[in-house]
């Protein structure tokens, strides 16, 4: 099976279930950095598009994963979110990265870690607004080679829509 078959594929899976409380949520995240490697730097350090799939294991935990396309310091990068979020309208949200660095010469391994609270408006029906504020820590080790900047520590800012999946759900 060839990639993009397999990336539409994995797409499409959430679609197919009809277990008890699957959502799908898109999203638009900015990130104002604290600081890195070299040490405290605020200002803005990137932004990103993110897409999540999140499955109920109970009324207050689900599990959660995703896709990130966007760019930081070191450039343009796609990462792959794995986690769990705890709670109701009020929640935290863990997560755990991995993914690469585009580069004209070869990819690079990226990876983090991160955690948000997150607040959830007009969760009546299938649609709502989610919003988002956490810390995040994230490394690109390979890019150490040519720049003495290769970690951030940032303060992630995201809005996103979300939609619950099952019919009998509200």
């Amino acid at each position: 099976m060839d990639l993009n078959r397999g990336i539409f594929i994995f797409l499409l899976l959430p679609l197919t279930f009809k277990g008890h409380g699957q959502q799908l949520e898109l999203g638009i995240k900015m990130y104002t950095g604290l600081a890195h490697s070299m040490g405290w730097e605020p200002g803005m350090n990137g932004a990103s598009l993110n897409f999540d799939y999140l499955h109920g294991v109970s009324e207050e935990l689900l599990l959660k994963g995703g896709l990130e396309l966007g760019y930081t310091g070191w450039g343009s990068q796609g990462l792959l979110a794995t986690g769990i979020r705890y709670g109701g309208i009020n929640a935290l949200d863990l997560e755990i990265l991995n993914g690469m660095a585009f580069y004209q010469q070869g990819a690079s391994y990226v990876f983090g870690t991160g955690a948000s609270y997150t607040r959830t408006f007009f969760n009546e029906g299938k649609n709502r607004l989610l919003l988002s504020i956490g810390f995040r820590y994230i490394i690109q080790p390979a890019y150490s080679k040519y720049s003495s900047i290769y970690s951030y520590f940032d303060l992630p800012l995201q809005i996103r829509w979300g939609r619950k999946l099952n019919k009998n759900q509200t």
